[in-house]
């Protein structure tokens, strides 16, 4: 009996020694969060997710980390923000077009010349209307934006031949998303809205699909557009920003030093993005001209006018909420 109560005391002994040493094994288990994005890896915004994922993991001391996978390696766009809503993903860059579907009134940062500049959409999505979609896309889409400070160069369009006026586009095919907002103003500018993927566009281009195409400006050159359309027009007609989403459940799990670590530094390496971009692309805008890009300056008041007429019509489609674009009009 004395043996057995020995033995006894001896493995209750072990097991509480034991313990501690589980439950901080339990508990210094690495964090591990999934991200993903559309651009190359070569791309400004791939380069500057990395930073972050560098500045998350300096700042928890390694305790969580970020695995980032550039160039669709997760789905398209669209396949990703969905992820990120049912928690297959947990963590989404990207433009914001790509929350209008969620959220229809996003949809008035597409429009081309709404917004005058970076401050009057910043303005807008920092004040009562963005805030209030904000909380739509997290209570009802399970989705939180929690940087939208990584501001890219305006939108301007590349062309297989030289562009000096609108009717120099009448009907080229038109290389566009899959956003509803794309064929209604590439329609009105007179070209032929062709649907092409992302990750398709360079061939589409060079093999004639398509004879033209948009973008920030900043992509044209890792992406390689140039070579297959030459022509950069800089019409400059609209701004826009990639936010870094997650999904709504999985960041309010995380504890409140990770969260704060996560919000940080999405926030820190969007400031460095948007720091770099414009130097970068003066260096990138040199190459392409020594390999034979053109860039032209036109004209954009024909392009704006064409839009004039298009607001009403887009309101009627319920695009956007009735009298949205007036409101943000008047955003000084």
């Amino acid at each position: 009996m004395l043996k057995k109560s020995g033995f006894l005391c001896f493995v209750f002994t072990g097991f509480f020694i034991l313990m501690p040493i589980f439950g901080l094994q339990a508990a210094e288990k690495t964090i591990v969060l999934k991200a993903g994005g559309i651009s190359p890896p070569t791309s400004d915004v791939s380069i500057a997710a990395v930073q972050m994922t560098k500045f998350f993991e300096e700042q928890t001391n390694g305790k969580a980390k970020i695995e980032f996978y550039p160039a669709s390696q997760l789905g398209s766009a669209p396949n990703q923000l969905e992820n990120v809503q049912s928690g297959m993903q947990d963590i989404f860059l990207s433009s914001i077009a790509w929350v209008t579907r969620q959220v229809p009134d996003f949809t008035i940062t597409q429009m081309p010349y709404a917004f005058r500049d970076e401050e009057h959409l910043t303005k807008f999505i920092e004040g009562p209307l963005g805030r209030e979609y904000q909380q739509t896309l997290a209570s009802k889409w399970n989705t939180r934006i929690i940087s939208h400070n990584w501001w890219r160069l305006p939108r301007v369009l590349f062309t297989k031949r030289p562009v000096f006026k609108i009717e120099d586009i009448k009907g080229l095919k038109f290389r566009i998303a899959e956003l509803p907002m794309y064929p209604k103003y590439v329609t009105a500018w007179g070209a032929v809205p062709t649907r092409i993927a992302w990750g398709e566009y360079y061939m589409a281009l060079k093999q004639g699909v398509v004879d033209m195409g948009e973008s920030c400006a900043e992509n044209i050159y890792p992406m390689k557009l140039y070579e297959a359309a030459p022509y950069v027009i800089m019409i400059n007609y609209a701004y826009d920003f990639q936010y870094v989403a997650i999904n709504e459940k999985r960041f309010k799990s995380l504890p409140q030093d990770i969260q704060k670590a996560l919000v940080d530094s999405a926030n820190k390496a969007g400031a460095l993005f948007t720091k770099n971009l414009s130097a970068q692309f003066e260096k990138d805008k040199a190459k392409m001209i020594e390999e034979g890009a053109a860039f032209i300056e036109i004209s954009t008041k024909p392009f704006k006018d064409r839009m004039a007429g298009l607001v009403g019509t887009l309101e009627k489609e319920n695009f956007w909420s009735k009298g949205l674009y007036e409101t943000v009009q008047q955003i000084k």
